[in-house]
Order: structure tokens, then C-alpha cells, then sequence
């Protein structure tokens, strides 16, 4: 086998930024920093980790603890174990030749307030021998947001899918049988009557239960002629909530709770990511706080999705409601760049003039397909609801787009399994759900493809 080649955090993600700039407030902020230590420097994977650190960065740490107050830094993926971490990263290895980013050398320090995790990172910045990547983690952002009639977007009318051009009948695993997809968000209305039941969950049920439950309808409502159908009615949900406990108790873990779910699944299997972040943008001598973000804009979450990519875990994105140009605010994230995550980004576009754009959709040539970012029918009332019986027609944004996709890759992925195929790879079915000649609807600017199900299994 090939040397492996590094791979390495982009040269732009240290937090260069002087505090005296950069005041933050409100929702959008952590009190998080999170640093990558130069892998040969990192203390051993636990909580409290600055207790083994090496000279000179111990008395680095001495010193931003003695104008901070007492500091700890511990593990910023809590989940899964650290053996089962290394595991996971060998396995990357052995199966792409490319020695992933090793997340046993990222930590976390939580501080009292946003603005003093901004100075730290700062003061952490000038680590420049010792740390590889520094930054604040954004707070809590909002998810990216007999009916079967009424499920146009499952239809092949121009401005769907063409789900319902599968005959999941005589073209068994159309329907996702055999795939697991699991949802990464805050929370979800588990015991719907519309949902497969028993649906498992990692982490806790927290917030956005409406929402969680309309992204699963989407996916898997069941083959019952009550509700509607799910585009991948056959796959097995699972539920991975960016609220868990953790060894200082209860808070937001979007780390680990995507890591979770690369170690819980396997090669062909898909991770739907329902979460956006915000960043720091340092340009012209002015600081922006950008929000809505795709999740892969936090280097964090860009490890574990490069990792599920090298794993053979296809990763769907929702692209973010920001209405940010991709291009200009992360140019380092291209599709095909040294820094390509791998994972299958998703706009919205209009339920009736597709490929539009919404209104609130990020755009740009990373992003690999489209699909509906309004009038989506599905289960749920609201995002915040918690009804068990309820349907709404209003479902929309980046994650309605984002969870039509992940049924299509579901479909797809089925379909394989049942022909007796080794599952796609995340290349393989990025490139073929992107197929502009396998599409539903013309070409768009920074939108990406919408597919048609039946051109695409047609390849398969």
C-alpha cells in the first residue's frame, strides 16, 4: 500500500484574532474554545489533559490559567471511547490510503463567558510551535428547518424526486431496506404514529422535537396508506442528539455526537446532519460573525465527517439557512480540494420553480444537490411541537432539502445492497446523485442536482 498522505487542518483555521476586536454576545456564542495540538505534543485522551502536557506548552497553560482563573482541557469528543477512536482512525486508513486528522489531539476549554473564550483563543493562538488549529465554538444555532397525494416532492413531475417511479415491489431495497440513517440533531417526537416504531436514541431528547420529527417522516414514515410515505420507508432510523451528558454533566455535544454515529454505523450506511454553525470571519482588518453555516465550517465536525467519508459512511449535509455565497465565505471547503469532507451538501430550492434558490439557502459550486426547501408535507405541527398525531404542509429550508436527499441516497444505497453489490462508496453515490444527466430539473447556479430516482437506479 501507498505511503499515506497527511492530511492536515487548513492553514486559515488558526484563530489569529486580537480580543480588543471581537466582543461576542448573545446565542450564537459559545464559552467553548476548541485547540488541535500538534500530534506529537498531545497528552494522553482524557478530561484534565493539561496535567500531561509537555514543556514549554505546561507553562504556557500555567500562565493562561494564572490570568483566567482555574481551567481544564479536556476531550472534545466525549463520545466514543478513545480506543475506539484509534480503531476508527486505522480503519480510515487501511481503506482510503490517507492518514486521516487525528482527533485524539483535539480538546475543549470551557470558560465563564463567550468574550473570555475569545481572549483565550487568542492567547492560545500564539501556541504557534504547540497548537495546529484554535477557535470558539458557536453556541446553539436552529436546526436548518392519507397525505400521500400531497408529497410532490416525491413525484416525477419536474420538480421532484421521482420516488414514486420506484416499484420497491419488483425493485427490492428501493425502499432503503438494509440501510441505516442516522439523524444528528437536538430532538424528535420518537413515538409519532406515523414513525417506525422504536427508534433508537443516543444522547437526550431536547429541543426542536417538531422538527426532528418531520425530518424522520420524510425519511421513513411507514407503508401504512394513513400518513404519507417516506422516501426510504424500508431503512432503519436513528436517532443522535447534539444534547448529551457528559463527564461535567449536561450540555451541547455536536462532537460527539457525530462521532457516536460514525462509530455506531457501518460502510454504506448514511449520517444526516440537521445542524448548522457558526464562525468567526477575519477579513480586511474587521471581524464577521457568520451563522447558518454548514456544519463542516467547524473544523471539529469537519474531522468526523472526513473520518465517516473514509469509513464508507455517506455523510448528508443540510448547506445552512444563511443565504451565505459559499464560494466567498469558506472557498477552502471546494468539492474536489485537498479539504473536501466528502459529505453530499444540500440546498433548497423552490417547491414550484425549481432549481430557484429560497430565499434563506446557502449556495456555491461545493454544493452537490437540491432539492425542496418549502411546502414540504410531513409529520409534526411545529418545530417546537411535541403532538403524536399531527401533520403540517410547511415543512421547508435546508433541512427538509437535506432530508429528501438522504432518503434518495437510502433508496439508492438499497437498491445496491439487493443486487448483491457492495455499497456505494461516498464518492460513488456523491458523483451519481449529482449526475446532472441523471437530474429532475435543469441546471442551476450553486444549487447542485436534484435527482430523479428512476435515471439514477437505472445505472445502478
Amino acid at each position: 500500500m501507498p505511503s499515506p498522505v497527511r492530511e492536515w487542518p487548513r492553514p486559515t483555521s488558526r484563530y489569529d484574532l486580537p480580543p480588543v476586536e471581537w466582543s461576542p454576545a448573545g446565542e450564537h456564542h459559545a464559552h467553548t474554545v476548541v485547540l488541535k495540538l500538534r500530534d506529537d505534543l498531545a497528552p494522553p485522551y482524557v478530561d484534565g489533559a493539561h496535567d500531561w502536557l509537555q514543556e514549554p506548552v505546561h507553562a504556557q497553560w500555567l500562565r493562561l490559567a494564572s490570568n483566567y482563573g482555574p481551567l481544564s482541557m479536556d476531550r472534545l469528543y466525549i463520545e466514543p471511547d478513545p480506543e475506539v477512536l484509534a480503531t476508527l482512525v486505522r480503519t480510515a486508513e487501511g481503506r482510503s490510503g490517507r492518514l486521516p486528522v487525528d482527533p485524539l489531539s483535539f480538546f475543549r476549554i470551557t470558560l465563564p463567558s463567550a468574550r473570555s473564550a475569545a481572549a483565550v483563543a487568542y492567547y492560545v493562538s500564539g501556541w504557534e510551535d504547540a497548537v495546529d488549529a484554535v477557535y470558539v465554538e458557536s453556541g446553539p444555532l436552529p436546526p436548518p428547518n392519507p397525505l400521500r397525494q400531497h408529497q410532490r416532492y416525491r413525484k416525477g413531475d419536474a420538480l421532484g424526486i421521482n420516488a414514486d417511479g420506484i416499484d420497491t415491489a419488483n425493485q427490492a431495497g428501493g425502499d432503503g431496506n438494509g440501510v441505516v440513517v442516522a439523524d444528528v440533531e437536538g430532538g424528535w417526537v420518537l413515538d409519532h404514529q406515523y414513525l417506525p416504531a422504536g427508534i433508537p436514541l443516543s444522547g437526550e431528547n431536547y429541543d426542536y422535537h417538531g422538527h426532528g420529527a418531520a425530518v424522520l417522516s420524510v425519511l421513513a414514515d411507514r407503508d401504512d396508506d394513513q400518513g404519507g410515505l417516506g422516501i426510504a420507508h424500508g431503512c432503519t432510523p436513528r436517532a443522535f442528539s447534539v444534547w448529551r451528558y457528559g463527564p461535567f454533566g449536561f450540555g451541547l455535544h455536536r462532537f460527539s455526537a457525530v462521532m457516536a454515529a460514525v462509530a455506531d454505523l457501518n460502510p454504506g450506511d448514511i449520517i444526516l446532519l440537521e445542524i448548522q454553525v457558526g464562525m468567526a470571519s477575519y477579513r480586511n482588518g474587521s471581524i464577521e460573525w457568520l451563522v447558518n453555516l454548514p456544519a463542516e465550517a467547524d473544523l471539529g465536525l469537519w474531522v468526523a465527517i472526513r473520518l465517516a467519508s473514509a469509513l464508507g459512511i455517506t455523510v448528508i449535509e443540510a448547506a445552512g439557512n444563511g443565504n451565505h455565497d459559499l464560494d466567498a465565505k469558506l472557498p477552502w471547503l471546494q468539492r474536489g480540494s485537498w479539504a473536501d469532507s466528502g459529505a453530499i451538501l444540500v440546498a433548497a430550492a423552490s417547491s414550484e420553480c425549481s432549481p430557484t434558490k429560497t430565499g434563506s439557502t446557502n449556495w456555491g459550486t461545493r454544493v452537490d444537490c437540491h432539492s425542496w426547501g418549502e411546502n414540504i408535507v410531513c409529520a409534526g405541527a411545529s418545530d417546537h411541537d411535541m403532538e403524536k398525531d399531527k401533520y403540517r404542509t410547511n415543512f421547508g429550508g435546508t433541512s427538509g432539502a437535506a432530508a429528501i436527499i438522504a432518503g434518495a441516497a437510502a433508496a439508492v444505497q438499497g437498491r445496491v445492497r439487493a443486487l448483491g453489490q457492495k455499497p456505494l462508496t461516498p464518492g460513488e453515490l456523491r458523483a451519481l446523485l449529482g449526475d446532472w444527466a441523471l437530474g429532475s430539473t435543469a441546471k442551476s447556479s450553486g444549487l447542485g442536482c436534484q435527482p430523479d430516482l428512476t435515471q439514477v437506479f437505472g445505472q445502478l
